[in-house]
């Protein structure tokens, strides 16, 4: 029960976001369980062994897809995800998985879909006098800065996710559980 509700979701949101543009989906997920589904459901599938990450290719119905196990963590997951774009220039890149506990709202089998991506690794505070302690709450996050003119580093709190991508996965139908934003 729980691959079909899976594959279906997937499948949805794969037909909807990434048949046209034409070209490779690449499917992320940490850890097994959580890929097994569409490890399954891939046809012809091959392994292979890139540095630390595996990557299965093959094909689901007539779309050629490349799950990737990004392993558990933000480097894992961009190290993953760089090795996947430079190795199959995918079209669509779907990360999913499980997150337990970030919102009490959440219920099992909702599906929260990003509509973008936010860089958590830079910090500023304000000064503390020696043996006062820190206060996390009091911590202003930095923007992810880019040259995009080679020059003039520009400032991003958020990259958006692709707009068609977004509204395809909202349009999914989940009966066991809520689809939103």
């Amino acid at each position: 029960m729980l691959r079909r509700k899976l594959l279906t979701a997937w499948g949805a949101c794969a037909i909807g976001c990434a048949d046209d543009p034409p070209g490779v989906l690449v499917v992320q997920g940490a850890v097994d369980y959580e890929l097994q589904p569409l490890l399954d459901a891939l046809e012809g599938r091959r392994s292979r062994q890139i540095s630390a990450w595996t990557f299965w290719e093959g094909r689901i119905g007539a779309k050629q897809v490349v799950v990737s196990r990004t392993e558990v963590g933000p480097i894992n997951a961009v190290a993953a995800t760089v090795l996947g774009i430079e190795h199959y220039q995918p079209s669509l890149i779907i990360n999913h998985g499980t997150a337990g506990a970030h919102n009490p709202e959440l219920r099992l089998w909702d599906i929260v879909v990003g509509e973008r991506t936010v860089d958590y690794g830079a910090y500023t505070s304000d000064h503390a006098d020696a043996g006062s302690g820190i206060n996390p709450a009091g911590w202003k996050r930095d923007p992810h800065r880019l040259r995009l003119d080679g020059r003039e580093r520009t400032p991003f709190y958020t990259f958006s996710g692709d707009a068609r991508a977004i509204e395809a996965a909202t349009a999914i139908k989940n009966p066991p559980g809520r689809v939103f934003r």
